[in-house]
């Protein structure tokens, strides 16, 4: 979603328009001047923003329906349709674009904002995230992205650390922009150990795999299944006690029952 609105933006961020003579101009090279005026008005505009987020006078979110949303847009000359032919639109209702969406988000780091998975941003963590889009690097190789790839190998390291035993001594890994991703390559990793000619023969013709998680698990795990060829009926889900965790008379008793499964 973040991606869907950045390209929303960025489509209308390339180029202004003149109003005075209609002549379109780069805002990357053209006219840094005006550049640089669109992103310092966005600098204290975001800055503003995050300073005034927990006030609880303000409501968490404005909420409001899709097609109010569009028209709140449309009013500002920045509608949210990327119309055919439609041409740049100037700093400035791009700055009002900013700030009506501002305006509707939700505020997640209001005190009254409560949610099981996220909250507010971390200040010093925008601020790290700025630095990144700014440099807009690519993290596939150390030569593209020097400072972002040891940056990466020294986290991952201090991960191994505080997960410690055989980690500790010797681990690998890589970030991922969310969980159910990260599923899918614990899945993957998990499927490589139980049958690593799988990565080169394939599923047909090896052995008939099955995975079992908790019946509390993350939807993500029954598309990693269905994705990586093991099918939504080798996923068995295992009961859990009150606590949640997964009983091991239960694991037991499903893995039994796989064994003497029909193929």
């Amino acid at each position: 979603m973040q991606r869907a609105v950045r390209s929303n933006f960025a489509a209308r961020m390339f180029s202004t328009v003149d109003q005075a003579s209609g002549d379109r101009y780069a805002t990357t090279t053209s006219d840094p001047l005006e550049t640089e005026k669109l992103l310092r008005d966005t600098a204290d505009t975001l800055v503003k923003y995050l300073t005034s987020s927990n006030d609880v006078s303000a409501p968490v979110v404005k909420l409001s329906s899709p097609d109010s949303m569009e028209s709140d847009f449309a009013a500002v000359g920045v509608p949210l349709e990327l119309r055919d032919g439609e041409g740049p639109v100037s700093g400035p209702d791009l700055h009002k674009a900013l700030e009506t969406t501002l305006d509707l988000c939700v505020r997640t780091s209001h005190p009254y904002f409560l949610n099981q998975l996220y909250a507010g941003a971390d200040r010093a963590g925008v601020a790290a995230d700025w630095a990144v889009v700014a440099a807009n690097t690519n993290v596939h190789t150390y030569e593209v992205a020097p400072v972002f790839t040891m940056v990466e190998q020294k986290v991952l390291q201090k991960l191994a650390r505080v997960i410690g035993g055989r980690f500790q001594a010797a681990s690998d890994g890589l970030f991922v922009p969310g969980g159910s991703i990260a599923n899918t390559y614990a899945m993957h990793l998990a499927r490589r150990r139980a049958d690593p000619a799988a990565n080169t023969r394939g599923m047909a013709g090896g052995p008939r795999l099955v995975a079992f998680t908790s019946e509390h698990a993350h939807y993500s795990y029954k598309k990693a299944a269905m994705l990586m060829g093991l099918g939504s009926d080798n996923l068995v889900a295992v009961a859990c006690d009150a606590a949640g965790a997964m009983k091991p008379d239960a694991l037991r008793s499903a893995m039994q029952a796989r064994r003497t499964y029909p193929s």
